[in-house]
């Protein structure tokens, strides 16, 4: 059970609260990152989840951000991982992982139409597991590509995760 987070997109101009490289300090608990060259920071969530059904085990992390306006989405989907810090390099192989940055933006507000782009390569890097404070940090970037077309590259570069809450969610004990 995830619930949306919303906060705020920073699209032309970074929040001015500076780092060298123009992207917002995150000490607030946000997700910044780059689109083609364009700032973005939205307030996130990381769920890691260890769920076991009939002797299948699933173990792995989703991060989900969303911007103020609801209008653009970021997610990330780590499978099989541990709840420890990790890189994980985002490919196609979906049949033994899935490592996968996927991003999504509304383009007409009246059909309620999107772009959605899944990573081709890149990678996630968990750096910092937080359990007393319930928080984690990591950094990413993607090539990904237009999910419909196939045609259309984005690039998301200087990814930043900092401080996002963090829930750890165990329900191999439930039979579940």
């Amino acid at each position: 059970m995830l619930s949306a987070i919303f906060l705020f997109s920073c699209e032309d101009e970074p929040l001015d609260v500076g780092l060298d490289d123009g992207l917002p300090n995150l000490e607030m608990g946000t997700i910044s990152f780059k689109v083609d060259g364009v700032n973005k920071e939205f307030v996130g969530l990381a769920t890691h989840r260890n769920h076991e059904f009939e002797d299948i085990g699933m173990k792995g992390w989703q991060i989900t951000s969303t911007s103020l306006e609801g209008s653009e989405s970021l997610g990330i989907q780590l499978f099989p991982a541990e709840l420890e810090p990790g890189d994980y390099d985002l490919g196609t192989d979906v049949f033994e992982w899935t490592y996968v940055v996927s991003y999504m933006k509304l383009i007409n507000t009246e059909t309620m139409e999107m772009e959605s782009y899944d990573s081709i390569s890149g990678n996630v890097t968990i750096s910092d597991i937080d359990l007393e404070n319930e928080t984690m940090s990591g950094s990413f970037n993607a090539t990904l590509v237009d999910f419909d077309t196939e045609e259309i590259t984005i690039e998301i570069t200087d990814g930043r995760i900092s401080n996002i809450p963090l829930v750890v969610v165990d329900d191999s004990d439930f039979g579940l």
